[in-house]
């Protein structure tokens, strides 16, 4: 590639490519359907950015014609010039040798100039490989349906009800089960948290019900619907999520509030998903507020810290304002007070909602109105805070070991 176009235009073009395929921000992108988005961010960055080598590259293809052009001509004329002389007796012929040497001057200039289409050759080639990833085609596949029978769907879903039935899981290449015959209901409305080790599973379950996956065995269901007979654009609509990885899309404050909303918004529209994480403290002090570029890279732009970019997530999950709010350790670069008031506000705003949330901290987990506890790819337990503890089993183990740890410190 020829990397003269200017130095902004090829930073958000790098960041934007980038971004497509990055593993932390491709899971939101697919889910809140902003694919569309950077596609046609990316098209619009990549058309200034190849208009801006092309022009440079007809600059420097012209003045590197001229000045391979003059030599070349320069050696033609000095060759005719010497011929004469040879003819007309002024030089010997050893002399009229040495000098036409020179000629291969024309030799070294033409290479260059092979050099130079080569390299346009081979940036061709980078154009097709862009349009070749745009074209990958998915290995879990979607419906397509009439949008009459869309809109039905779109209603018999409406208030979603998930069912895991002797759900069964192996990635890829692995024989051995992540999940194995898991059966559980997701009521809508319940505030549900999911608690295990590392490696229980419990990511894994989120990825199934987001259908990143399909279940080696079993079947999960939305109100009575197959997850496999909804369209992409359906299914996706349900949730709205914040991964462990999540997205740090550097983007202005306003363009990722409203990549998952999916419409525009107004300020005070942006104002209060931002004070719903605490995103606002912070950016109410920027300098451009909701037009504040995110980047540090950028003309403008400002860096967040981790929690910061976490809030930011946060916010931008609830502005998506879906169904079912999916949270995978959403809290963890917080600091407490911050996290008791996000869960505060998650338990009183999501009542019409339902909330399933991953977290290591039962200090936001006691207060779910369920818990699931799994332990090698099972639930073991299922109940309230209270019950768990009553029963003195892995819960209770699990949440006393932390609570000592918590009295040591």
């Amino acid at each position: 590639m020829i990397y003269r176009a200017d130095d902004e235009t090829r930073r958000k073009f790098s960041y934007t490519a980038k971004v497509l395929i990055e593993r932390e921000t491709l899971p939101e992108i697919k889910i809140d359907r902003a694919f569309n988005f950077f596609k046609e961010k990316f098209t619009e960055i990549f058309k200034t950015y190849t208009n801006n080598q092309l022009k440079l590259e007809k600059k420097f293809q012209f003045f590197n014609t001229i000045s391979e052009f003059v030599p070349i001509l320069a050696v033609f004329i000095f060759s005719m010039f010497i011929a004469n002389q040879l003819i007309t007796g002024v030089i010997s012929t050893g002399t009229f040798v040495f000098l036409f040497t020179n000629v291969f001057v024309f030799s070294g200039a033409l290479n260059r100039l092979s050099q130079n289409l080569g390299h346009l050759y081979a940036d061709s080639h980078f154009i097709d490989e862009v349009r070749e990833f745009f074209e990958l085609k998915p290995n879990i596949t979607f419906p397509h349906l009439p949008n009459s029978d869309q809109e039905k769907l779109i209603e018999k879903i409406k208030n979603p009800t998930f069912v895991l039935e002797n759900v069964s899981f192996a990635y890829p290449n692995s024989h051995k089960d992540v999940l194995h015959k898991i059966n559980l209901e997701i009521p809508y409305g319940q505030n549900l948290a999911l608690i295990g080790e590392n490696g229980a599973g419990k990511t894994t379950l989120v990825k199934l019900l987001l259908r990143m996956y399909d279940p080696t065995e079993g079947k999960i269901s939305v109100n009575g619907v197959d997850l496999k007979e909804l369209p992409e654009s359906v299914l996706f609509s349900l949730y709205s999520t914040l991964f462990q990885s999540f997205g740090k899309f550097y983007l202005t404050i306003k363009e990722n509030l409203e990549l998952a909303a999916g419409k525009k918004l107004n300020e005070k529209e942006m104002e209060e998903f931002l004070r719903f994480s605490n995103a606002w403290e912070f950016i109410k002090n920027t300098k451009y507020k909701f037009n504040q570029q995110l980047g540090p890279e950028y003309k403008n732009g400002t860096d967040l810290s981790g929690g910061q970019w976490q809030k930011l997530a946060i916010a931008r999950a609830y502005a998506k304002n879906a169904p079912m709010l999916i949270l995978d350790e959403p809290t963890s670069a917080v600091d407490a007070k911050s996290e008791m008031q996000i869960f505060d506000r998650l338990n009183k705003e999501m009542k019409v909602h339902t909330l399933l949330f991953i977290s290591h901290r039962f200090s936001t987990i006691k207060d779910a109105e369920r818990i699931i506890v799994m332990h090698q790819g099972k639930i073991i337990e299922d109940g309230t805070h209270s019950q768990l503890m009553g029963n003195k089993g892995r819960y209770f183990n699990l949440y006393t070991i932390q609570a000592e740890r918590y009295k040591r410190k």
